[in-house]
């Protein structure tokens, strides 16, 4: 027997009757309502398939994840309850379980998860906030980019870029820096664009946040990005490698999203007194305004390029329609 939380009653049981008051929908909106109740056979076959959840190995994990998504939306109530699991495995379980099987019904039901004391819970509604795409959940995100878990914080970040909304660069830019190790090698050292060494397997969001960042072309002016850009006195004298590795993570992020101000932008990079951070403008700005393969060339032949490529920029008309 499933004992119900005050909150999930709440979120879940009584969202249809909430939704007029709340949170009006537009004609084309689905109306907010409770999930449908499983018949007592299929709760029970539930509650196995969830327990079954507490699994280390992803690979099998996945597929019985994909056991309890297909019970559809009804399961929405059980897996809540078990989101009050510490087993690692289990709550990245939950948690794309939850995400799956939302949809514009459940919209009410995501924003109380946000504020949830649960962190699979927020971990969830900040992702599910980015799928649904309504207007009241995406002003509600701002909040948890500063939540005290490193999930819900990069989560919120990815689903306001995911929406064309880049307020949130910043964070992306710390977990970039965070998930790659870049802080950790010598950017001097980093290799070529076409010998880069494999991903390493702590890396989780680097890959997610290069994808992201596709729905911020003409989005904006990327100042988060910009800012990061400028050289940090101090921090360039007191760590001249972080310094740095944040000034190529930009580069990275601006020359990932390609449009006229990242190109603006990495103008900028040109500038820069670090080899690497200089070197990887140069091959961005190639391949973005004149569709070139990466510079190729002694030190003095880069300096030649770069000059090259400074009087380009400054007759560049942007690209074309």
């Amino acid at each position: 027997m499933h004992i119900m939380t005050p909150s999930i009653i709440l979120c879940l049981g009584l969202a249809a009757a909430a939704a007029p008051a709340q949170d009006a929908p537009p004609k084309d909106l689905l109306p907010a309502e409770a999930p449908p109740e499983l018949s007592a056979l299929n709760q029970q076959k539930l509650g196995r398939a969830i327990k079954k959840l507490r699994n280390s190995n992803a690979k099998k994990r996945a597929e019985l994840e994909d056991d309890v998504i297909a019970f559809g939306r009804g399961a929405l109530p059980s897996l809540a309850e078990a989101t009050t699991t510490d087993h690692a495995g289990k709550m990245a379980a939950l948690q794309r379980c939850l995400v799956e099987l939302v949809d514009m019904r459940d919209r009410l039901f995501v924003a109380d998860a946000l504020e949830s004391k649960l962190v699979v819970m927020r971990r969830f509604a900040a992702q599910a906030s980015g799928k649904l795409g309504t207007v009241p959940l995406l002003k509600l995100l701002p909040a948890a980019l500063d939540d005290e878990d490193e999930d819900v914080r990069t989560r919120a970040a990815l689903s306001l870029t995911e929406n064309g909304i880049e307020t949130a660069l910043g964070v992306l830019v710390d977990t970039y820096l965070a998930s790659t190790k870049i802080l950790e090698e010598d950017p001097e050292d980093k290799p070529s664009r076409g010998s880069r060494k494999q991903k390493d397997d702590t890396d989780r969001w680097s890959e997610t946040i290069l994808a992201a960042l596709a729905h911020l072309h003409g989005a904006g002016r990327h100042e988060a990005l910009l800012e990061r850009l400028e050289i940090d006195k101090r921090l360039e004298r007191d760590d001249p490698r972080t310094s740095s590795a944040v000034r190529l993570a930009a580069v990275t992020m601006l020359a990932t999203i390609g449009d006229e101000a990242s190109v603006r932008g990495l103008a900028r990079g040109l500038e820069d007194h670090h080899n690497i951070v200089q070197q990887e403008s140069i091959n961005a700005l190639r391949r973005l305004v004149e569709d070139k393969p990466p510079f190729q060339g002694a030190t003095f032949q880069q300096i030649k390029e770069l000059e090259r490529l400074k009087a380009l920029l400054k007759h560049w008309h942007g690209f074309d329609d």
